[in-house]
C-alpha cells in the first residue's frame, strides 16, 4: 500500500479539523496550544531560514548580471500581479457590494500621516540584532543581502570561501530542521482549523458571510485565471503541474492565514517538488513572503 505524502496529510488534518471543529464547539479550544506550538516551531525556523537562505542565494550567484535581471524580473512581476490582483478585489467588491446593509458605528476620525521615503528608509536596519529581536523580516532581508553581496565580493579569497561555506552549511541546517517541523504539520494544521472553526466559525459565518464569500471569490479569480495565464506565458509552466507541486504551501498558508510562517514550507516545496534553482528560491522567497501578497492586495479594496 502507498504510503501517504505530506500535502495529503496536511490536506486531510485540514479538513477533519474544520469537521471537529464544528461539530465539538468551542470546547475544542483545549487542544489549542498544539496548533499554537506548531507555529511557534515554524516562527522559531524563520529568520535563521531567511538569512541564510538569502546570503547564500546571493553569495552563489557569482555573476552580479544575473542577480540584477532576476531581481528586475520579480520587481515587474510584482508590479504587474498585484495590480491585478487588486484590481479583482475593486471589481468584485462592486460586483457583491459586501458591505450593503452593514452598518457599522461611527468612530473618530484619525489623520494618517505616511511616509513612502522614511518607510524605505527603514528597512535599511541600524541594529541588526534588534531587527532580529523584533522579528523585522524586511531589514533582516536586507542585512542577510548586504552580506551575501560582500561575501560574493570575497568569494576569491580564504576567508570569503569560509564564510560562504559557513552560509551554505547554516541554509542547509535550517532547511533540515524545518523538514523535522514540518513532521507535525498534520496535527498542528488539525489544531488550528479545529479551533478557529469550533470558537469563531459560525460567528464569523454569520457575521460576516457576505464580506468572505467575495474575498474568496477574489482569491480564486487570481488563483484559477491570472496565476495560470501567467505560469503559461511568463514561466512556460503547466499550471497544473505548478500547484500540483507547491500544494503543501498553499495548504499551509490557507490553515495558518501567515506568509511568513509559510515561507519554510515554501522553499522547500519549490526546490525539491517544483525544482526551481536553489539560489534562485533562496533569493526571491522570503522578500516574496514579505511584499508578493496578491491575497492582501485583493483584500485590501473589498
Amino acid at each position: 500500500m502507498r504510503k501517504l505524502g505530506l500535502a495529503p496529510k496536511i490536506l486531510i488534518g485540514m479538513v477533519l479539523g474544520a469537521i471537529v471543529g464544528f461539530i465539538v464547539g468551542p470546547s475544542i479550544a483545549v487542544i489549542a496550544p498544539v496548533g499554537t506550538v506548531f507555529i511557534r516551531l515554524l516562527r522559531m525556523t524563520i529568520l535563521p531560514l531567511i538569512f541564510f537562505s538569502v546570503t547564500s542565494g546571493v553569495a552563489s550567484i557569482a555573476d552580479l548580471n544575473r542577480l540584477k535581471r532576476v531581481g528586475a524580473i520579480f520587481t515587474g512581476y510584482w508590479a504587474i500581479s498585484s495590480l491585478l490582483a487588486a484590481a479583482t478585489g475593486v471589481v468584485w467588491a462592486l460586483i457583491i457590494k459586501p458591505g450593503v446593509g452593514i452598518h457599522l458605528p461611527l468612530t473618530e476620525k484619525m489623520d494618517v500621516d505616511v511616509d513612502l521615503l522614511d518607510s524605505v528608509i527603514k528597512w535599511i536596519p541600524d541594529n541588526v540584532f534588534r531587527s532580529f529581536a523584533d522579528f523585522n523580516i524586511i531589514q533582516v532581508i536586507v542585512f542577510a543581502m548586504f552580506a551575501g553581496i560582500t561575501a560574493a565580493l570575497l568569494a576569491e579569497t580564504k576567508a570569503g570561501k569560509q564564510i560562504i561555506e559557513l552560509f551554505t552549511a547554516g541554509d542547509k541546517l535550517m532547511s533540515r530542521m524545518v523538514g523535522i517541523v514540518m513532521q507535525v504539520a498534520p496535527y498542528g494544521v488539525f489544531a488550528l482549523m479545529a479551533n478557529v472553526t469550533g470558537t469563531v466559525g459560525a460567528i464569523a459565518l454569520k457575521g460576516i458571510g457576505k464580506m468572505l464569500i467575495t474575498q474568496y471569490v477574489a482569491y480564486a479569480t487570481v488563483l484559477i485565471v491570472f496565476y495560470p495565464i501567467i505560469l503559461k506565458l511568463m514561466a512556460g509552466v503547466n499550471p497544473i503541474n505548478h500547484y500540483r507541486n507547491i500544494f503543501p504551501a498553499m495548504v499551509m498558508a490557507f490553515s495558518t492565514q501567515s506568509s511568513s510562517a509559510t515561507i519554510p514550507v515554501t522553499m522547500d516545496c519549490t526546490k525539491k517538488r517544483a525544482g526551481v534553482p536553489e539560489d534562485i528560491v533562496n533569493l526571491i522567497t522570503p522578500p516574496a513572503a514579505t511584499i508578493n501578497m496578491h491575497a492582501c492586495a485583493a483584500e485590501m479594496p473589498i
